[in-house]
């Protein structure tokens, strides 16, 4: 099966950018006979970055409030630029660890719930 893709001229191109019709197709059924969940659309991307964008393109519009967690690929960045959510990006702090401070998180998410400032779209 390798062999032949390898000689199959859309191995070598981009491919659709919502996933392989057949791949999307597959999951959608594994989706519905297995876990029950049926009428979804599902996207299957060639990694994390195109996910993201994806996710932030779909949710986001100019100027929406967003968090972006360090450390984070430029990638998300620029993705957040593309919408203008750049505008009210907050980039809280992180523990010596890398993980997100869960209690500066709580207290912005406390402080926007209050009207402090805009609430934020997208964690």
């Amino acid at each position: 099966a390798g062999v032949a893709a390898m000689g199959e001229r859309s191995t070598s191109l981009y491919g659709p950018d919502d996933g392989l019709p057949e791949l999307r197709a597959a999951l959608k059924e594994k989706l519905r006979v297995e876990n029950g969940i049926d009428g979804g659309e599902v996207m299957v991307t060639a990694g994390a970055n195109q996910a993201y964008t994806n996710v932030v393109l779909s949710l986001l519009d100019a100027g929406d409030a967003a968090a972006l967690f360090r450390p984070y690929y430029f990638n998300h960045l620029m993705a957040l630029q593309m919408t203008g959510s750049q505008l009210d990006l907050w980039l809280p702090p992180s523990l010596p660890d890398l993980q997100p401070d869960i209690g500066a998180l709580r207290a912005e998410l406390e402080a926007r719930a209050r009207g402090d400032r805009p609430p934020l779209r997208m964690l």
